[in-house]
């Protein structure tokens, strides 16, 4: 593939994105296949050794705010809204509006439900903690009275400390797992709001 072939299907890959912003990605791209030229590769080189098209303008969507790719979307005429369509989108409204609601309020509630689990974790986490230290520090003050009793206290706390810091570390990895699955979530509706914009 040629430079200026490269270019061209990168830059209609960005038609999601303002003018401005996808002539600056192409022109950065253009810049680096001259400079891998200028080092001595071929042309079909350099361009062959970059991403893929669809995956380089891919992962410059997904990393575009979603109220950038709305707004421009917004900007651009769209012919398919008719008065006829404007005219039945405000009879249906009754029926597709509670729909939305009802789907975007589904959406919120499993999020919250979600956030909710990591949050109780770590709440249950930091109070095992808390009761460790606090059992181990009556422990050692007990220990010259009652012996027993002050030893069971402090290695009950020791247990408490160690368990919490296991769960600790397991939660923490639960939370960065809902952290990519809402990332990839996110980078979906933006990959589906787009393609939805070229299929028109």
């Amino acid at each position: 593939m040629s430079k200026s072939e490269f270019l061209e299907r990168l830059a209609a890959e960005l038609g999601a994105l303002p003018q401005s912003e996808a002539e600056k990605t192409v022109a950065y791209y253009s810049e680096i296949i001259d400079d891998r030229c200028e080092d001595g590769m071929t042309e079909a080189e350099a361009v062959a050794s970059l991403e893929d098209v669809k995956t380089i303008a891919s992962r410059i969507i997904c990393d575009t705010p979603m109220q950038v790719l709305v707004k421009e979307r917004m900007r651009k005429p769209r012919p398919y809204i008719t008065p006829l369509v404007i005219v039945l989108l405000i009879i249906g409204a009754p029926v597709w509006l509670p729909l939305l609601i009802s789907v975007v309020s589904v959406v919120f509630s499993v999020f919250i439900a979600l956030w909710s689990v990591v949050v109780s974790i770590f709440a249950a986490v930091f109070s095992m903690g808390v009761s460790g230290i606090a059992a181990a520090v009556v422990g050692f003050a007990s220990v010259s009275g009652n012996f027993a009793r002050g030893i069971f206290l402090v290695g009950a706390g020791l247990v408490c400390i160690g368990l919490a810091a296991l769960a600790f570390f397991g939660a923490a990895a639960l939370a960065r797992l809902y952290v990519r699955l809402i990332r990839r979530a996110w980078r979906g509706i933006k990959r589906a709001f787009v393609k939805k914009e070229d299929g028109k």
